[in-house]
């Protein structure tokens, strides 16, 4: 099959990455696969001809409004001649630009269209945040009405769905989470937060963007709650964002500014979850899933919102602690309470690692063999939808 894969992922353009290494496998099973990535000029890149059968295409747009435009271009250039689009499918990464871009070049050329959701952009949760939210979460909930498949890595998403129409929901297949958790475990410790901030005999660690789908100023409210009870308690934020000065200052005001620390993303992010004892996930709604998995690989203790793929591998109160994302006490007694109580501590942290084990697949060939299939069944349904009309 000749598929069209539409994506904003600039990993995508780097070599040694996963998200290059996964396109280079779609591109085993496809006669031709074209990647076209909405990119801007300030992270420009040249078209990449990887193989006889996977062609990159950069937008290099001035601004990312004119990614979509740029992309059409593109499309039109390399895959439509002899007077007709030379693929047989047309896969998005996401339902909003993406999606967009997918929908438009499915509509105009007859071709079906497959949509990944990886963050649950059609949630209220999601669209309360803010007028653009909102905006996003209608563009998704058209997008999704209009596609012949759909790709989600939650229950959750399947729930959202099934609300918009439970016809959509039935064609939504779920792929599998991968996660090479051995070589996650093996990677050595180049940092201790223990030894790093000795200061604090309790260590809460947060890995997130300093966005509003974080909700981290509720984790700064929740650290004030166990300072109540245990003073020598400090949280460490691991990300970058527009928030940063307003979460400092927030943390000014709670009297938390000693207490939290703010740490640029890192490449040794895996020695943070390692060296933690306690992960601490605030999220409003689902976003994607890795935080969590590490820290479970990484045997930490976890309380979290229930985003996600929380629900799938934390059982309250045995392998860690589920709350509503506005729920403070819970959150907090959760923590003191594994605090005060270090064999429950140990056996939820235990209880973690068993989950993640038994959740994740340790085979990348299953993920493959899960898109070559979502991709030929998207083309099944097209064409069986197209002969009953």
């Amino acid at each position: 099959m000749n598929v069209l894969l539409i994506t904003n992922d600039l990993n995508v353009l780097r070599e040694n990455t996963p998200a290059r290494a996964a396109v280079e496998h779609y591109a085993t099973f496809t006669k031709h696969l074209v990647v076209v990535v909405l990119n801007t000029s300030r992270d420009r890149y040249r078209a990449q001809k990887v193989s006889e059968s996977l062609l990159l295409l950069p937008t290099n747009a001035y601004a990312s409004i004119f990614a979509p435009l740029k992309a059409y271009q593109h499309i039109i250039h390399q895959l439509y001649f002899q007077g007709r689009l030379q693929v047989d499918l047309v896969v998005a990464g996401d339902p909003l630009l993406a999606g967009f871009v997918g929908w438009f070049t499915s509509a105009r050329f007859h071709r079906p269209l497959l949509i990944e959701l990886r963050m649950n952009v059609l949630s209220r949760n999601y669209a309360s945040q803010s007028f653009a939210h909102t905006l996003r979460s209608m563009v998704g909930r058209f997008l999704v009405r209009r596609s012949h498949g759909l790709i989600i890595y939650s229950e959750g998403i399947r729930a959202t769905l099934a609300d918009i129409s439970t016809s959509i929901a039935d064609r939504a297949m779920r792929a599998p989470h991968f996660m090479d958790i051995e070589a996650f475990q093996k990677e050595p410790l180049h940092v201790d937060l223990a030894a790093k901030y000795p200061q604090f005999k309790t260590i809460l660690l947060t890995v997130a963007p300093l966005e509003k789908v974080s909700n981290l100023q509720l984790a700064i409210k929740v650290l004030a709650g166990v300072v109540a009870l245990y003073p020598d308690t400090g949280l460490v934020i691991v990300g970058e964002g527009s928030l940063y000065r307003k979460l400092k200052a927030y943390a000014r005001k709670t009297g938390m500014a000693e207490h939290v620390i703010f740490e640029p993303k890192t490449d040794n992010i895996s020695s943070y979850y390692k060296s933690a004892r306690f992960f601490l996930m605030t999220a409003l709604y689902e976003g994607y899933d890795d935080p969590l998995a590490y820290a479970a690989a990484a045997s930490c203790a976890i309380v979290s919102t229930a985003v996600g793929i929380a629900p799938a591998i934390i059982e309250d109160g045995i392998s860690g602690f589920l709350c509503e994302p506005h729920d403070t006490a819970k959150l907090v007694t959760s923590i003191t309470t594994m605090i005060r109580k270090p064999s429950l501590c140990d056996s939820v942290r235990l209880n973690a690692n068993l989950s993640i084990q038994k959740y994740m697949d340790s085979d990348e060939k299953t993920y493959i063999e899960f898109s070559r299939q979502a991709w030929e069944q998207t083309i099944k349904e097209a064409s069986k939808e197209a002969e009953s009309v």
